[in-house]
């Protein structure tokens, strides 16, 4: 019984990785109406703490 939990459990731990393993571009949804966490610049670029966050993250992950 222990082996079969076990042995479920590594198929399942195989399939997870797989998943993971697609290279989909990593979208993250702002709302810029909260300054100073995101807000519109004058040239309409997105600003603020959320957006430098998001950018540091994506940089960490390699992603």
């Amino acid at each position: 019984m222990k082996k079969r939990v076990l042995l479920g459990a590594l198929a399942l731990s195989v399939l997870c990785v797989q998943t993971f393993a697609d290279e989909k571009p990593l979208k993250i949804g702002i709302e810029a109406a909260y300054p100073p966490f995101a807000s519109k610049a004058s040239d309409g670029s997105i600003v603020g703490f959320d957006y430098d966050i998001g950018n540091a993250l994506c940089a960490e992950m390699k992603v």
